[in-house]
């Protein structure tokens, strides 16, 4: 059975938006005034990535966490925990609770990303050929008000963010949710 494809999913963080660059180097000139040594943003970025690796890797804890965290305070709580983690890999102490919380702002701060340079003409492009668009995403609260602020949520007929479900992705659920509320086929 051939099926016509008329609905583009797509994700949101490292696909439609990242953290700005000024926001990164700001990050890391923070992190190597406190270490007392410069970090470089490749350098950050690896940490980063590499904290997340190790998150998605560790056990359904986690998942379960980062879909429970359906508030600010959870959230932050998230953050908290995820940003010791990061800052011990790059041999600071834990207990620097400033940097910590000076970290967590910038991450729930919408403003601290950006879209990619073609994001908006892409999606404005695929809309007027008439796809339907919509993001799964794993995503906090602060990712609904950054799409927002970063005026995207014109764009997308369905959004579906792990902190409003009870699942996350890579859970087959979530694609049969987003595919059922969207009356697409399963196969």
């Amino acid at each position: 059975m051939e099926t016509e494809i008329k609905t583009i999913f797509f994700d949101l963080g490292d696909t439609l938006v990242c953290i700005s660059h000024i926001t990164l180097a700001k990050i890391c000139k923070k992190i190597g005034g406190v270490r007392k040594y410069p970090l470089s943003i490749e350098d950050y970025k690896s940490a980063y990535s590499n904290e997340w690796k190790n998150r998605s890797s560790l056990s359904a804890l986690d998942a379960v966490r980062r879909t429970k965290a359906n508030s600010d305070e959870s959230e932050r709580n998230y953050w908290e925990s995820f940003f010791e983690s990061l800052l011990t890999s790059l041999n600071i102490s834990p207990c620097q609770s400033e940097l910590t919380d000076w970290l967590i702002n910038t991450y729930m701060d919408p403003s601290s990303f950006v879209c990619f340079n073609d994001v908006h003409s892409i999606l404005s492009e695929l809309r007027s050929k008439g796809w339907i668009l919509g993001i799964i995403s794993n995503a906090f609260p602060s990712a609904d008000r950054m799409l927002d602020h970063l005026e995207l949520r014109q764009y997308f007929k369905y959004i579906f963010l792990s902190f409003e479900l009870p699942y996350a992705k890579p859970e087959t659920r979530i694609y049969q949710f987003a595919a059922q509320k969207a009356n697409l086929p399963i196969e």
